[in-house]
């Protein structure tokens, strides 16, 4: 499954804001050289290659950092890719692609963010049931232990050879460790012989 993967690179701790900062730019950096390194087969698609841009910018630092990203994008878009080159306008013709791939990639800041909100809340969960789980195994050890304790010593009191039989095979059922259960008896019975 795809999400696995992503979720194994999203990371549980922010950024700082220098590096979110860095990295976002490198993004857009790496971006700009893809796309020029790929202009004969690109030439009718200036945006194509920020969209993994934006897509690695919000999901390793976050949601403004991947919309720093897309402004980042379009303003490279516009100034290298999108006639006139080298200048900062952009024509009707192709302010509808540009407002399209902000949207989306606006959209995928949203997603990101949530996703982020969410692995957050599931880790806090995670930890907060692994220690009930933890104190729920405690617990029950403990009083498993005082159920065996219990029915060990009604077995070494009683004097009928069937209830003591009774006893052993319900503290045998109860989980307690044989070497325990006959360090028990050895006490049990020196302390009967005193």
């Amino acid at each position: 499954m795809i999400a696995d993967p992503i979720l194994r690179i999203l990371p549980e701790k922010e950024f700082p804001a220098v590096v979110g900062a860095a990295g976002t730019l490198a993004l857009v950096a790496v971006g700009v050289l893809s796309r020029e390194f790929m202009e004969g087969w690109l030439t009718a698609y200036p945006l194509l290659m920020f969209i993994p841009t934006v897509f690695f910018a919000a999901l390793l630092f976050g949601a403004r950092f991947g919309i720093l990203a897309t402004v980042l994008s379009v303003l490279s878009a516009a100034y290298f890719f999108i006639p006139p080159r080298y200048y900062l306008a952009i024509g009707w013709t192709a302010s509808v692609p540009v407002m399209i791939f902000a949207v989306i990639c606006l959209m995928q800041c949203a997603v990101f963010a949530s996703l982020r909100t969410t692995v957050r809340r599931l880790a806090q969960a995670q930890r907060r049931n692994g220690l009930l789980y933890a104190e729920l195994h405690h617990r029950t050890r403990n009083d498993l232990s005082m159920i065996s304790s219990s029915l060990e010593l009604r077995a070494f009191a009683s004097k009928s050879p069937e209830v003591k039989e009774a006893y052993g095979f319900a503290v045998t059922q109860s989980g307690r460790s044989p070497r325990r259960r006959a360090a028990s008896r050895r006490a049990a019975a020196s302390s009967k012989s005193i």
